[in-house]
């Protein structure tokens, strides 16, 4: 069965530290990843299409965390990846291979759309006590990238982005 991250999950879960969370429960690192010029989708395709195209993404990323995370639409076009008993390597090239499969067309009504997105992520402990701080700082570094550039992955830092 695959996990679905709400919004209203996330912000119950966001607030507790995350030392204090039973083993099974544990969560090393969020991601958060922006659809690059998803307003030119909407003004192209439409208002319908582009809501299908955010429900086509969310379902590709679950299906791409699947087995060591859970991800879910966090609003707009921002999504939220919660990863699982993972060390900062194995984040770092998971974060790469969704960044990746992301950029695959996804096709509809006949149409492929190609599209590029920003990803942020941090990681327990480096980077924040909770999970409201590990997404804060998740949304950092994808800003970040964002302004440098967009359609890539950024790993908060604290020398580089300030300490938030």
């Amino acid at each position: 069965m695959k996990s679905v991250l709400t919004a209203a999950a996330l912000a119950a879960a966001a607030a507790l530290p995350l030392t204090a969370l039973p083993a099974a429960a544990f969560d090393p690192a969020r991601g958060e990843a922006d659809l690059d010029a998803f307003k030119a989708i909407n003004d192209a395709f439409g208002h319908q299409v582009g809501d299908q195209l955010l429900h086509m993404v969310g379902q590709r990323l679950r299906e791409l965390v699947e087995g060591w995370g859970t991800a879910g639409r966090l609003s707009g076009d921002e999504f939220v990846i919660v990863a699982r008993h993972a060390d900062r390597e194995k984040i770092k090239r998971e974060s790469r291979r969704v960044h990746g499969a992301l950029h695959q067309p996804l096709v509809l009504q006949g149409q492929p759309i190609a599209l590029t997105v920003s990803m942020g992520v941090s990681v327990f402990p480096q980077d924040g006590q909770t999970g409201r701080e590990l997404l804060r700082h998740a949304d950092t570094a994808m800003f970040s990238i964002k302004h440098n550039g967009k359609n890539a992955v950024g790993f908060y830092d604290p020398s580089v982005h300030g300490l938030t």
